[in-house]
């Protein structure tokens, strides 16, 4: 799914950082397969619980919200919104961008019957659903915790009372206490813990992707979650949305590096990545990092070759991705050109290197 940008830029005498949160249920990308998908927008809390519908080229078709086996919501293309009676208390919004349409449902003051309770979307072709655990609904939201995968990860919360029970994001109890007792109920070769003075941690094994989600903390008042995201090295980068201009001769050219997430996380989790743009000090053309692009200026177009950048991506906190190379005197013809990968000289040698954050 392509990602819009919400972007702010810090610029240094040297580098240039730039932060930018990745939208990607607001796709404009053109696609062909109807597709459909329901998700908690954000964190379920005690104060706030709001569930994304997502559709992708379904066009004129009408989309209902559900909750366990009845209707919540009608929403007709594009976006004419008709709340069923029973649920009238429900908000809902909506928005639409290409073919891509996100409908927002608020539920107030949530109260659950049944554990879990199945909300969900669907339209004549297709449906999706999110069971909610009464255990997800979060008191305090301790936030995000990240990890490489394979690697060993800590999950801490204050200890506040003697009995407690730590709750998966699949809605099972993995650990339990009581009466001082601790009681490992989960895959023992997969998690264990520590019981500090005011801590208490869980510890989980060799951490794949699939180990994602929000774990709790729960107690007969509080529910304290904390939400694991699986980081892995990103695919090599891709240099795109090249645009250019011609003038006596010489090329003017913007263009942007970008990567595809491959973290484990939760749906409202938005990914943020750091690329670093490398280029050569002698450069026979101007370098200009603006945002998330890089601008190229006079580049000569009556020479048949020139000293290459280089992009790599990370999603924050992970790993680098491989180095992508581009040669800008490509620019100067119509006609894809083939040009040998560059050497390990040319990668490290005299070049100047930019991060910006995505």
């Amino acid at each position: 799914m392509a990602t819009l940008l919400l972007v702010s830029c810090l610029l240094g005498s040297v580098f240039t950082s730039c932060t930018a949160n990745s939208i990607s249920h607001l796709s404009t990308v053109q696609k062909s397969v109807p597709k459909i998908s329901f998700y908690p927008c954000v964190i379920p809390t005690v104060d706030k619980l709001q569930f994304c519908c997502v559709t992708e080229n379904i066009h004129t078709a009408t989309v209902q919200f559900y909750r366990e086996s009845s209707n919540i919501t009608t929403v007709h293309h594009p976006c004419d919104v008709h709340v069923v009676n029973l649920y009238s208390d429900y908000n809902v919004s909506c928005k639409s961008v290409g073919t891509t349409t996100v409908m927002y449902l608020d539920v107030p003051g949530f109260n659950h019957q049944t554990d879990p309770t199945l909300f969900g979307c669907r339209y004549y072709g297709k449906s999706a659903g999110y069971n909610l655990f009464s255990s997800h609904i979060l008191t305090e939201n301790k936030g995000y915790k990240f990890t490489n995968i394979t690697q060993n990860s800590t999950l801490t919360w204050n200890q506040t009372n003697n009995n407690f029970k730590i709750v998966n994001p699949a809605g099972e109890i993995i650990i339990q206490k009581q009466n001082s007792v601790i009681t490992v109920i989960g895959n023992k070769s997969k998690m264990s813990y520590t019981n500090d003075v005011g801590n208490f941690s869980l510890i989980l094994y060799n951490t794949k992707k699939e180990d994602n989600g929000t774990y709790v903390y729960v107690t007969n008042s509080k529910r304290s979650g904390i939400t694991l995201v699986v980081l892995d090295k990103l695919d090599l980068p891709i240099i795109q949305n090249i645009t250019t201009s011609l003038s006596s001769g010489k090329i003017w050219a913007n263009m942007s590096c970008t990567a595809e997430q491959k973290s484990g996380a939760p749906l409202f989790y938005r990914p943020t990545f750091e690329v670093l743009w490398k280029y050569p000090r002698d450069a026979r053309y101007s370098v200009i990092q603006n945002g998330s692009n890089l601008i190229l200026e006079e580049v000569d177009c009556s020479s048949e070759n020139s000293q290459p950048l280089f992009c790599t991506v990370r999603e924050l906190k992970g790993s680098y991705s491989d180095s992508q190379h581009f040669y800008p005197h490509t620019l100067c013809t119509y006609k894809p050109v083939t040009v040998p990968p560059p050497s390990e000289d040319e990668k490290n040698g005299g070049l100047i290197a930019g991060v910006v954050i995505l």
